[in-house]
């Protein structure tokens, strides 16, 4: 099954197809990497429309020209909708991601190192490769256009170099419902695509890729290089276009260390600025303006310094000369946020030696002193290129089933644990790349105890599958002083009541959500109750007592203002049913059977409609296969739900259909509304990427029926239910050893070969399976094989 994977192996990633194409000779050979010519004629532009293909890769652009002609200019867009594309009208894309056109989440989307526009510009005036130092996130269709009059360009092949997280599923499902198998590995593939890296620098093709993060120090430096005495520090470079500021490179020299030194900035424009760097702030010491530089050709520099002077060539002419400086230190380069460059070389002497050279044909991380952060989960792929700590607890879930460990899960913890400032409080989203821990009363960017609540489950849910206790001892500190936070805003009745400067919600983004809110009031709850658990497992009774008092003391709060016969209400002043809330109280077993069965038949009286957000469905489907609703929730994730998003504007919630579409990628996308809401047209920012709407986890654990009873799967109930099919069979790695299932119903009689590691207690539950069911364990040295 490994070959119903989507999500590449091979990071060089081609077009597919040729949607269509204009005033090209052989537009199919870009798709294996051959020549083919784009010419202009008469005033029209020449171009290629390329379908990248269902697992919509997002990374670097690389193209190859072998020949052009007349002043050319190559534009590419992106986007993972065709929709956009449709409107595409003289090479200029109707969706292209314009800078600065998402920031209702408090930051401005995308976050570098993503391009924060759905469109590069190139001008073709070389031969040879042409690589962008910026990676664009997720693209299902590309489309090339070459601008000039009378231009002609030949291209040797395009791809996209896969930055994002890849390799095959370690756990497996197979069914003989085509649509829901595909499904599971379109979210196993939603949870690649958003797992991503933040790095200042990177290599690709014998190339260094130049270019800041928001939240790191500009400067990077190469290690263990100073130069005492005269030095030569030559580089061969390349400037990507910035469509919105001059982009440049900016040489870094005469380093104490990353805040302190000399930076010569040279821009697209021409201007050339020499800086002291002094305490991480760049001060002008003097300013010359040069004859423009053309983006993508490379230019060969020299600064020599020597005497407390500095003399700098540009392809070994002399155009600039600055005395007064202090030559000795260290050697790197110092970028900003709009400036991105591309270096093929570099060389540093000191009387004639080589200290230091790098042609980047090896590239090592290590030669380097730069920011790199490893993998994590981020909210999506395109747009919300950070991580959220209000959604991990879905993609965490989901992502155990496919990938067991081998998922960024620990990591992206690692990042929300050092953005908890002294309080207790976790951001709700940050830089990854950031490692300065806030001060008291600082919330950061989305200031909401309810996502802070998020990172203390989400960490519990993480030790619940993982049984990763090292982790967990390292992360409980954190959890211990979350809690405490929370329960500050803990009433006499038991209820959490939300204060105004850390009360932003879940759908409103704004401040405001304050006083007794159902929803946030359960989360609470539920950190209090599940990390009284881990306590109690990590040999503190002392803390598991004190906390499972609070979770107590809470659950009578919540159902003495809350509950009211069908379920949990809105607020204290609000006397609606919370879709929000009973969703959570669902999945989470918070309240008892026939409390379930109030809210289903809620639920059913408003047709689901209320519910109808990806996320929030997931909880609600969770929650009704664990009580026993398992057709209800089968229908909801194989069928279509409705929402009235607006008077009169409907929306539709679909997971089948991403599998049967060659308009959008094949993942799961923010919200689940498929086809997805165009209110953001023409920008193009909704994401199709988001790992809190995939459903490996209800696949594999409620419809396969692996679950877990005790933590890291040591305890396991085996319920599975086919739901019609009439196969279905899947695997689960544990901390324990290997789960696997396979369930087969023929001529009447169903028959489930089952094997679960020796250390491993298994609890069956065949009754979802009619009245015929044999029972197989399967044995052997590597237990059940599919």
């Amino acid at each position: 099954m490994k070959k119903d994977c989507i999500t590449p192996q091979d990071r060089r990633c081609y077009g597919q197809k040729v949607i269509e194409s204009e005033h090209v000779v052989a537009p199919e050979n870009i798709l294996l990497g051959k020549s083919c010519v784009f010419e202009n004629k008469g005033g029209n532009c020449a171009g290629i429309l390329l379908d990248m293909g269902e697992c919509s890769v997002g990374g670097y652009p690389v193209f190859t020209v072998k020949s052009f002609r007349g002043t050319a200019k190559l534009r590419i867009a992106y986007s993972d909708r065709f929709r956009s594309i449709e409107k595409a009208q003289k090479g200029r894309i109707y969706g292209d991601f314009v800078r600065g056109c998402c920031k209702y989440l408090g930051v401005e989307l995308p976050v570098l190192p993503a391009n924060p526009g759905r469109y590069e510009l190139y001008s073709i005036a070389r031969t040879g490769e042409y690589v962008f130092p910026l990676i664009q996130g997720q693209e299902r269709f590309v489309l090339l256009m070459l601008e000039g009059e009378d231009a002609a360009v030949e291209l040797e092949g395009f791809y996209i170099w896969y930055t994002s997280f890849s390799q095959p599923c370690v756990n497996e499902f197979d069914c003989d419902f085509t649509a829901l198998k595909k499904l599971w590995y379109a979210s196993a593939n939603t949870l690649c695509i958003a797992t991503l890296q933040s790095r200042q620098w990177d290599f690709l093709n014998g190339k260094l890729l130049l270019r800041a993060l928001t939240k790191s120090n500009q400067a990077g430096m190469f290690r263990g290089v100073r130069a005492k005495d005269a030095f030569i520090f030559s580089y061969v470079f390349s400037i990507a276009y910035n469509p919105d500021m001059p982009s440049g490179i900016g040489a870094f020299f005469g380093a104490q260390d990353k805040d302190n030194g000399y930076v010569l900035n040279l821009d697209l424009d021409g201007e050339l600025s020499l800086y002291r760097r002094e305490t991480g702030v760049n001060r002008l010491l003097e300013r010359i303006f040069l004859p423009p530089l053309t983006d993508g050709v490379f230019y060969k520099a020299e600064i020599r310094g020597e005497d407390e002077k500095i003399d700098f060539y540009l392809d070994g002419k002399l155009v600039f000369s600055y005395r007064g400086i202090r030559i000795g230190g260290g050697f790197g380069f110092c970028q900003t946020v709009e400036k991105w460059a591309v270096v093929s070389e570099i060389e540093i002497q000191e009387k004639g030696k080589t200290l230091f050279e790098d042609d980047f044909s090896s590239p090592d991380f290590a030669r380097y002193d730069i920011v790199t952060e490893d993998y994590f989960i981020a909210d999506g792929a395109k747009r919300d290129r950070l991580p959220w700590s209000g959604d991990i607890d879905w993609a965490f879930r989901s992502g155990f089933y496919c990938y067991s460990f081998d998922t960024a899960m620990k990591n992206t913890l690692a990042i929300f644990a050092r953005h908890q400032n002294p309080e207790g409080f976790v951001y709700g989203t940050c830089y990854p790349e950031n490692h300065v821990r806030p001060p008291i009363g600082d919330y950061g960017m989305y200031e909401s105890d309810m996502f802070s609540a998020w990172y203390l489950l989400s960490a519990c849910t993480y030790y619940e599958y993982t049984g990763d206790t090292d982790c967990i001892k390292k992360l409980y500190p954190t959890l211990l002083l979350g809690a405490d936070y929370l329960a500050q805003y803990i009433d006499a009745e038991g209820v959490f009541c939300q204060r105004y400067q850390t009360s932003k919600g879940l759908w409103d983004h704004c401040l405001g959500d304050i006083g007794k809110n159902c929803y946030t009031n359960i989360i609470v709850q539920l950190c209090f109750a599940r990390i009284a658990r881990f306590a109690q497992e990590l040999n503190d009774p002392e803390n598991a007592s004190r906390l499972l008092k609070v979770a107590e003391h809470m659950k009578k709060g919540i159902y003495k203002t809350f509950w009211r016969q069908g379920g949990f209400i809105k607020s204290e002043k609000i006397e609606v049913f919370c879709d929000m809330a009973n969703s959570i109280a669902l999945a989470y077993d918070f309240v008892t059977a026939e409390e379930a069965g109030e809210m289903v038949n809620s639920f059913l009286s408003r047709d689901f409609e209320q519910v109808a957000h990806g996320k929030t469905l997931v909880l609600t489907m969770r929650g009704l296969f664990h009580y026993g609703y398992d057709e209800l929730a089968y229908k909801l994730l194989t069928g279509k739900t409705r929402v009235e998003a607006a008077k009169n504007f409907f929306l539709t919630v679909d997971w089948l259909g991403i599998t049967e579409t060659d308009a959008y990628p094949h993942t799961t996308a923010e919200c689940q509304h498929f086809p997805p809401a165009h209110s953001a047209e023409p920008d193009n920012w909704g994401d199709m990427s988001h790992p809190d709407t995939a459903v490996c986890e209800l696949i594999s654990g409620c419809i396969l029926g692996i679950r877990p009873l005790a933590t890291g799967f040591k305890k396991v109930l085996i319920r599975p239910n086919l739901h019609g099919m009439k196969r279905m069979k899947g695997s689960l790695l544990t901390k324990y050893g290997k789960i696997g299932l396979e369930v087969v119903n023929e001529d009447g009689t169903t028959t489930v070969r089952y094997s679960v590691p020796k250390n491993t207690e298994a609890v069956f539950d065949f009754s979802k399976l009619g009245e015929n069911v044999i029972s197989e364990e399967m044995s052997g040295e590597n237990g059940f094989e599919l």
